[in-house]
């Protein structure tokens, strides 16, 4: 069959009654102790700091525990959290490898700065605040999780819910996530793409590939929509009903696509 290239549609996802452009429907993200822990967070911003190049400085919370690396030495620590307060006590054990001085030198403020938090955050992205007092001013540490896909290619996906609009057709569309590229149907057409994920984040690339096959409506205004929302795919979670939700959306205005495992009644 031939294929062809979907970048981009006329009619918006507003005009298609996916959600209104002036109601945020952000899923906030609950600030309790268990959503640090399963996860490796690595630095990415740091208030006043610059990062140096190649380095990476990493977190792994556990019970009353956590251990990372200061981009040199791997180091280990307890802390006490009581949301939104989270204390990291001051003594942090650290082996006592030797690094470039400028190496050493910005593990050396990471690790002052983090024996003094006192509150996190978790942003609705699925990121970490760690925020600490320096001078009589207040430093953010700013994480992300470093992300595997693997729950995400477990198995196919079928779409149940496209924003407020229930899927009751016969032919819904379907995902399949493998590697760095998907795979699926829009309900008439088949589709392939490629992706990226951040911990919570995904980003489905552009463009997203599609047979060209002609279905009656309403399947291939359905499955309009179901591409424009992947275009617009800010980031996904699998919740406790091993349902996978992908939120997607413009500016504030978020929306959300809801699948569930193929064979799942």
């Amino acid at each position: 069959m031939v294929q062809r290239a979907l970048v981009g549609f006329s009619l918006g996802l507003a005009g298609l009654g996916l959600f209104s452009p002036s109601v945020t429907a952000t899923t906030p993200m609950k600030q309790s102790p268990a959503a640090l822990m399963g996860k490796t967070w690595q630095l990415t911003q740091w208030d006043g700091e610059a990062l140096l190049p190649n380095t990476e400085i990493v977190l792994t919370f556990a019970e009353q525990n956590l251990v990372g690396s200061g981009g040199c030495n791997r180091f280990r620590g307890t802390y006490q959290v009581q949301p939104p307060m989270l204390k990291v006590n001051e003594a942090i054990a650290t082996t006592r490898k030797a690094c470039p001085r400028g190496i050493m030198a910005q593990e050396n403020r990471f690790l002052q700065g983090l024996a003094q938090v006192n509150r996190f955050s978790l942003t609705p992205e699925g990121d970490l605040n760690l925020y600490y007092n320096h001078q009589g001013q207040t430093k953010r540490l700013f994480f992300q999780a470093q992300g595997s896909t693997a729950s995400l290619e477990k198995q196919t996906w079928q779409l149940t819910q496209l924003g407020e609009q229930a899927i009751k057709t016969t032919k819904p569309p379907t995902l399949t996530f493998q590697g760095k590229s998907f795979s699926g149907s829009g309900g008439c057409n088949r589709l392939v793409g490629q992706f990226e994920t951040s911990g919570e984040r995904l980003l489905i690339k552009e463009p997203i590939a599609s047979t060209m096959m002609a279905c009656a409506e309403p399947l291939m205004q359905q499955e309009q929509q179901f591409i424009q929302a992947l275009q617009q795919a800010k980031r996904y979670q699998i919740n406790e009903n091993r349902e996978l939700i992908i939120y997607f959306g413009q500016g504030n205005s978020t929306a959300s696509l809801v699948f569930k495992p193929v064979g799942m009644p």
